[in-house]
């Protein structure tokens, strides 16, 4: 389910949105459905909205928008370095 940018945009100065949107990850999570926070734009934002629960976020933060084939190759990319963050070389001692 995604939570609309109406609510996450003020997501650090209004205390009724984040209510709300403790309330939206709850009801996600009963219903075993990811929440999508929408138009975070900034470290802090994607801190509180994860500390809420959201599980994936969208917005400048990550990304601006991209054409189709330029999604592609940022996603790849993204694969590449998690692949050699995890990557573990064993030297022989």
């Amino acid at each position: 389910m995604c939570i609309d940018e109406s609510l996450t945009r003020d997501v650090l100065s209004n205390c009724t949105n984040v209510d709300i949107i403790r309330s939206i990850v709850a009801l996600g999570r009963s219903q075993k459905v990811e929440a999508v926070a929408k138009y975070v734009e900034t470290l802090e934002q994607r801190t509180m909205l994860a500390d809420l629960g959201c599980d994936i976020f969208q917005g400048y933060f990550h990304s601006a928008a991209l054409s189709e084939g330029h999604c592609i190759a940022y996603f790849a990319k993204s694969q590449a370095v998690q692949a050699e963050a995890h990557r573990v070389e064993y030297i022989e001692i």
